[in-house]
Parts: structure tokens; C-alpha cells; sequence
């Protein structure tokens, strides 16, 4: 294996590696939060349109966007430092 075979593969293996730990800190989210994590990040679904959808205020899908992406920094960090 050439050196630029084997850093494609270390390369490869650390995103393998970070789509895992991103994954159980999604998993560890509540529901609600999970849900919404998904609607607006990964369907490109506006605050707004998210709020209509679910017959919920703005400002509550806000806060809890914000809150579980405090979790999930929260949780990839804690990963870091163990490692």
C-alpha cells in the first residue's frame, strides 16, 4: 500500500469513525428534539415552516434547535476529551 493509499484510507476510516459518534449523540437526543434536528438540518425545512407543521410557536422550535445542538456539542466534546 502506497502512503497516499494508506492516508485515503485513514481518511476514510475517520469519517466512518465521526458518522459513528455522531450518531449515538443523535441517538441520545429525546424525540422532539431528534425530530427536529432532522427537519431543519437534513431537509433544509425553515424554523418557520417546522413551527406550521407541528403546531408549535417559532420561538419554542428555536430554543429547542438550540438546546439540542448545545447537547450534541456537548456530547461530541466529552467523546474528544476521552479519546
Amino acid at each position: 500500500m502506497t502512503i497516499e493509499e494508506r492516508g485515503a484510507e485513514d481518511e476514510r476510516l475517520a469519517g466512518v469513525h465521526d458518522r459513528a459518534l455522531l450518531t449515538a449523540a443523535l441517538a441520545g437526543l429525546d424525540k422532539r428534539k431528534r425530530q427536529l434536528i432532522f427537519m431543519h438540518h437534513l431537509q433544509d425545512i425553515s424554523v418557520a415552516d417546522i413551527a406550521a407543521e407541528l403546531d408549535l410557536p417559532v420561538g419554542t422550535v428555536k430554543v429547542t434547535l438550540m438546546r439540542a445542538k448545545a447537547t450534541l456539542r456537548q456530547s461530541l466534546d466529552d467523546d474528544a476529551r476521552m479519546r
